[in-house]
């Protein structure tokens, strides 16, 4: 078979409510009869013929070689001789219930099957991409093919995973792409043999990038302070920072003097300083060490160590690192001892241009010196290399201006969305009686949900709504439900909350007996101490453990009714 047709999809609907998806998406197309009708002017019989295409489904849509299923509403075009319509058909749309139907399970397993073993290897992915991606594209295609996804045509940056069939598009210049792989079909095979279970159950329990609170604002300023705004306004002086060396492990290997010179102050850890101005953390010192040649080694971007050393000295340094680090496979040997628990592959990173500093998960661009660490599941290395240091030249040579300008468009939108959102609770705090607010939070409701363990201050932020709600609204029931919406974006809460939902669940396994598989009382049984639901009339005559069989002297119920 040659090479499959592009995949087109079209927007026409039959309704304005929801598409139901058990339903088709234009009945007047609903027998083959009316589809093959449509076919009056179709430009290409010799290539494929009107019965073939109206029997699998589709009517011409009257644009070049464009057909449409009218079940699924799923668009192919560019057809070529020796094409299987039906084939591609589930290729590309496997969720068609026609299709499905009329062709039948196995056959619907074989084109799978064989979607699978043509874009197994990653090269043969990547190749897909050679014929169409648009410039625009936020994400590359080594980017896409790595996690799994082939190009489906020329349908702007949509991709398909060759192994669970899930399409996605309209990729933003944030997105992690295995995170939203995982996101979007958390029972993928590929993914899960790839990146394994704490990958995915941890994309599962974080929200996305767009909806995190600005938690790498607090990075970038540590990295553009001058020095009249330091990180630790409390170790400015040499003083200061020379009195927290009281309890330095090994003034023999390096003196605290050295140390302070040059910006650092003992964080009270082994042998661990930081730099009171760009907030960088030194470790792991040898007595052949020169601390301001480390600073500028590792922090290169520190204001502080360039005044004190000069401009020209850092820049020498970081010109030595930036050769060694020059190459891709430099930087892939960097990381041979990170971390097994860290949120990102190496190869995101060396790729991105940044270099294992042996620190944590700390990682360094060889080009500009940017640093980032604590990386999170749902981060992109190239957004956010982009975002806090945008001048690099490495990443404007690799990812081009394009890239650049649309990072810079999502950074000015999340700006102005929380703008949006500073007002808006500006607007309800002014409005807000403050002793309605403490009067609530000393309510039951407020102190049951406080104990579990929610945010004090959005629990706050959820009650000065509530006291903007009509009288006839203001109900227990509603005041809860506030509280839930006000933090459902928490990622912590979000996890206690699954955790309590799995714990739920079990429980209520627990309470189905495991002879009539009704619902009956629990006991516990001594002395092995197993759980035991069942009706009383089978409980009663139980002599024996149903788990280990062990003797049963006693059966203890646990909630009585």
């Amino acid at each position: 078979m040659e090479a499959g047709p592009a995949k087109k999809r079209k927007t026409q609907s039959t309704s304005p409510q929801p598409v139901n998806h058990n339903a088709p998406r234009f009945v007047n197309y609903n027998t083959t009869e009316e589809r093959l009708k449509s076919f009056e002017k179709w430009p290409i019989p010799e290539i494929k013929t009107p019965i073939e295409l109206a029997q699998d489904g589709f009517f011409y849509t009257g644009h070049e070689d464009l057909v449409q299923c009218f079940s699924c509403g799923g668009g192919l075009s560019n057809w070529k001789i020796g094409v299987d319509a039906a084939f591609e058909h589930v290729k590309y749309y496997p969720t068609c219930r026609y299709i499905n139907e009329k062709e039948g399970e196995h056959f619907a397993d074989e084109v799978r099957n064989t979607v699978k073993n043509e874009y197994k290897m990653e090269e043969s992915r990547l190749s897909s991409f050679d014929d169409f991606w648009p410039q625009s594209a936020t994400k590359t295609p080594q980017q896409l093919a790595r996690a799994g996804f082939f190009n489906t045509g020329d349908i702007d940056d949509e991709v398909q995973c060759f192994e669970c069939g899930i399409t996605i598009m309209n990729w933003k210049a944030d997105d992690d792409v295995w995170f939203k792989h995982t996101r979007q079909n958390p029972k993928c095979e590929f993914v899960f043999k790839v990146k394994g279970s704490k990958f995915t159950d941890k994309a599962n329990r974080v929200e996305s990038s767009m909806e995190q609170p600005y938690r790498t604002q607090e990075l970038m300023k540590q990295q553009t302070r001058d020095l009249s705004d330091p990180y630790h306004e409390n170790y400015k002086t040499v003083e200061q920072r020379m009195e927290s060396f009281k309890n330095w492990p090994i003034p023999e290997i390096k003196k605290p003097e050295e140390l302070t010179e040059v910006g650092f102050f003992y964080s009270g850890k082994r042998a661990r300083v930081v730099c009171f101005h760009c907030n960088g953390a030194l470790s792991d010192w040898a007595s052949t060490d020169v601390a301001s040649e480390e600073h500028a080694k590792w922090y290169p971007l520190c204001a502080f160590i360039r005044q004190v050393k000069g401009e020209s000295f850092v820049e020498a340094i970081k010109k030595k690192l930036s050769d060694v680090y020059s190459t891709k496979e430099a930087r892939e040997k960097s990381y041979r001892t990170w971390p097994s628990s860290a949120n990102k592959e190496p190869k995101e990173l060396y790729e991105a241009g940044f270099f294992y500093t042996k620190s944590e998960d700390s990682v360094q661009c060889f080009d500009c010196g940017f640093w980032y660490i604590n990386w999170q599941i749902c981060d992109d290395p190239w957004f956010l290399h982009a975002k806090l240091n945008p001048s690099c030249k490495f990443l404007l040579q690799m990812r081009g201006e394009t890239f650049l300008k649309q990072v810079e468009q999502v950074l000015a939108s999340r700006k102005k969305a929380s703008k949006r959102t500073r007002s808006a609770d500006e607007s309800i705090s002014c409005g807000s009686n403050d002793d309605n607010i403490q009067e609530l939070m000393k309510s039951s409701v407020v102190q049951t949900v406080l104990k579990v363990g929610f945010n004090e201050s959005k629990i706050r932020v959820a009650i000065r709504y509530y006291l903007k709600c009509p009288e006839k609204a203001k109900t227990v029931k509603n005041l809860f439900a506030m509280i839930m919406i006000a933090q459902k974006k928490d990622p912590e809460v979000f996890a206690c909350l699954l955790n309590l939902k799995k714990e739920n669940d079990r429980c209520e396994k627990a309470k189905i007996c495991k002879f009539c598989s009704e619902q009956g009382p629990i006991s516990i049984l001594v002395p092995c101490a197993h759980l035991l639901s069942c009706c009383p009339c089978v409980a009663k005559n139980l002599k024996r453990c149903f788990a280990c069989n062990e003797e049963i002297e006693h059966k203890l119920e646990m909630f009585p009714k």
